[in-house]
């Protein structure tokens, strides 16, 4: 298979060691996942790269100049055929260790989300950062077994509301969807004999729509447990939130055994329903290239490199769509065929975790 090797730079660096010369790749940012992550395949024509890489080892990936993600090497495989000699390659962001690795047991006391990331994160993620969000204090917190580090930072983050991620230099972060400010890039397809096909920059994908999760109604029925202050006493709240736009008339009930208050059982049901909504539509397309481009008033056009956590203003005919959408997923791939981006939107503003 012949090597990569159009305009864009996609270099992997470990150590001292760095590998520029690809036949094919994927580097792929997902905000609802725990870790990121990338796959290569780097010819070996002359066993160059054996004693080079190693699984476990701590790589950087970049595309042109900007870093994409931080990480570990996962897996390695060495492979020669007819075809030739090639070494294929799969890692993941640091954000994969805590994935992997169990938390320790043990509990904390008036604590936060920041304070207890940095505690049980810091061998793989030293850094990091709250921003957008106002972290709680949190009465206790246990780590039951068999919890992940990442278990219990998703499981405190859901306390507040917020998103937890890894920056591509590898530190943490604690925020929420950026849903605010200007879109950065401009996807547009216009049908039949529209003048406007002309800015057509869609390669292929579409919208898809589902009813099956979406309510009605939704009833939150909670209860909360025993503590030492109130020993051989439960508690039970409930709570209806309502989608008026889901038709035909839908109901449903879910159980919750950890609602201590009535507010908590609305903070709950109304969280579950804005999850739902968000599930039931999504819009993934493929362009080509790494970047994506916005044209002012003026018509100048400026050119930024797609990433997740941002808004793109969408004219889709086929679709029916004319607004701005969140970008939550980004896969970049390239091979002898081609470099494309592959991205999945969703309507802004009804989702936090």
């Amino acid at each position: 298979m012949s090597p990569v090797t159009p305009d864009t730079e996609v270099r992997v660096v470990a150590g001292s060691l760095e590998l520029t010369t690809w036949q094919s790749y994927q580097i792929e940012l997902d905000l609802r996942r725990p870790a990121n992550a990338f796959s290569l395949v780097a010819p070996n024509t002359d066993a160059e790269q054996v004693g080079n890489l190693a699984r476990g080892q701590s790589v950087q990936v970049y595309v042109d100049d900007e870093i994409q993600m931080t990480g570990y090497i996962d897996d390695l495989s060495w492979q020669a055929d007819a075809s030739g000699a090639r070494v294929e390659i799969s890692g993941r962001d640091v954000f994969g260790q805590l994935m992997d690795c169990s938390a320790p047991l043990k509990s904390y006391k008036n604590t936060t989300l920041l304070r207890v990331a940095l505690d049980l994160a810091s061998t793989w993620v030293p850094s990091w950062t709250a921003s957008g969000v106002t972290l709680s204090t949190i009465p206790r917190v246990k780590i039951e077994p068999g919890e992940s580090v990442m278990d219990v930072l998703v499981r405190l983050a859901q306390v507040d509301g917020a998103l937890v991620w890894g920056t591509p230099d590898g530190a943490g972060m604690i925020g929420r969807p950026t849903y605010t400010g200007p879109a950065l890039y401009q996807l547009f397809r216009y049908a039949g004999s529209d003048p406007n096909r002309q800015k057509n920059n869609i390669i292929s994908g579409g919208l898809t729509q589902s009813n099956a999760e979406r309510y009605t109604s939704l009833t939150l029925y909670g209860t909360s447990g025993n503590t030492k202050s109130n020993y051989g006493v439960s508690s039970a709240y409930s709570y209806t939130s309502r989608n008026s736009d889901v038709v035909p008339t839908r109901s449903l009930i879910v159980t919750d055994g950890d609602v201590k208050s009535r507010q908590v059982a609305q903070d709950k049901a109304d969280l579950d329903q804005d999850r739902r909504e968000f599930d039931s539509e999504a819009w993934e397309y493929q362009v080509r290239g790494h970047y994506g481009e916005l044209a002012d008033e003026a018509g100048n056009v400026s050119q930024t490199m797609w990433d997740i956590d941002t808004l793109v203003g969408v004219e889709d005919t086929y679709t029916g769509t004319s607004e701005d959408l969140y970008v939550i997923r980004r896969r970049f791939s390239g091979s002898a065929q081609g470099r494309y981006t592959d991205l999945e939107l969703r309507r802004r503003g009804i989702w936090l975790p």
